[in-house]
């Protein structure tokens, strides 16, 4: 990226004086070696004061070549804390969100109107209309889910207060539907501008606009939280227990037509860089960067559960930290599932949302 390394390294440590870097340095998710941040190039050859305050301010240590290493989304997407809590969309989002005082353990189905934000996206296949991502309904006219979801795929609509996919069917059939399932079409499908694919996944998130609005009157439905507080956007959810939701295949290789929730503990930021970035090289891109981990053996996110939500219950509300990206073949394997950091992305996704 730039041919004198060792000349750029020598000014960012000068720019850094050792005896404030125990008081610089942050925490974040995605600490990156600063040549491979492409914003933090730029403000290096600026050489100039504003450039210097706006590095120090996103600077997260060294790695282990002792090159400095930086917060790379923070620069990328200018987000700060007051820009979200006084952003005018904020309105759009329902204040009363997500109630559920019922605390998550272990792997269970859900109950009825335990997740009434859970979405399922519809796709067209050669075997007909398939169940084949997740979502979550943040608003009345937007759902949340990840951008690969979206991508290279026949979408049809969604599906809003669903619990048993078996169970609707059949109830069709009877007449005696205990809720009003709502299916919607959808407006515009919209996978964030710098959404990339495998092998090394970024920006794995996106929006759909429905046609109409959700009616929200219906008991089986309902909108999740984000996490748009100063508190929310700097909490650190290493060795938190989330909850994850979902209608994917179980661990024994069955895709499960009941929504399915569990338990899974918050990987730390350095544990969750260490698992995915073993064996790369010291100037790849780092794997995590802009995502959560999260998981344990047994239990975890499987083939389906793309695009769902990972929660954490706050104050009697679920509040949704993360959206199902990727993870390990085998599911519940050893091995923790990837979710794209939605604090990350709280402002992309207030300034793409409208009435």
């Amino acid at each position: 990226m730039l041919n004198n390394v060792a000349q750029i390294s020598v000014y960012f440590v000068c720019a850094f004086p050792c005896a404030s870097v125990a008081t610089l340095k942050r925490d974040c998710n995605d600490c990156v070696v600063y040549n491979l941040c492409d914003t933090a190039v730029t403000l290096l050859r600026k050489r100039d004061p504003a450039a210097d305050a706006r590095l120090k301010s996103v600077f997260c240590g060294f790695d282990y070549n002792k090159l400095p290493m930086v917060c790379c989304s923070e620069l990328t997407t200018g987000q700060a804390p007051a820009a979200i809590e006084y952003h005018p969309n904020l309105r759009l989002f329902p204040e009363n969100c997500s109630h559920n005082k019922k605390k998550i353990s272990g792997s269970r189905p859900a109950e009825r109107y335990e997740f009434p934000w859970m979405v399922l996206l519809a796709y067209e296949t050669p075997l007909g209309p398939q169940f084949k991502c997740g979502g979550s309904l943040i608003s009345e006219r937007y759902v949340l889910t990840a951008a690969h979801c979206l991508s290279d795929l026949k979408l049809i609509g969604v599906r809003v207060g669903e619990l048993d996919v078996d169970a609707t069917t059949a109830c069709a059939e009877l007449g005696d539907c205990i809720d009003q399932i709502q299916d919607l079409r959808v407006e515009e499908a919209i996978p964030h501008a710098e959404y990339r694919g495998r092998p090394n996944v970024r920006n794995d998130i996106g929006l759909l606009r429905l046609r109409k609005p959700v009616d929200l009157s219906q008991k089986n439905t309902g909108v999740v939280c984000l996490p748009v507080s100063r508190s929310q956007q700097s909490f650190d959810l290493g060795r938190q227990v989330a909850t994850l939701a979902g209608w994917g295949s179980t661990e024994h290789g069955s895709k499960s037509s009941i929504l399915r929730t569990a338990a899974v503990p918050v990987y730390t930021v350095e544990n969750c860089r260490k698992l995915y970035n073993r064996g790369k090289k010291p100037n790849e891109e780092d794997e995590t960067t802009n995502k959560l981990c999260a998981g344990q053996k047994g239990i975890g996110s499987c083939e389906g559960d793309s695009g769902g939500p990972l929660m954490l219950r706050e104050e009697g509300r679920f509040v949704q930290y993360g959206v199902d990206s990727y993870g390990p073949t085998l599911c519940g394997a050893d091995f923790p599932t990837a979710y794209t950091d939605v604090t990350k992305y709280v402002k992309w996704i207030l300034d793409t949302i409208r009435p």
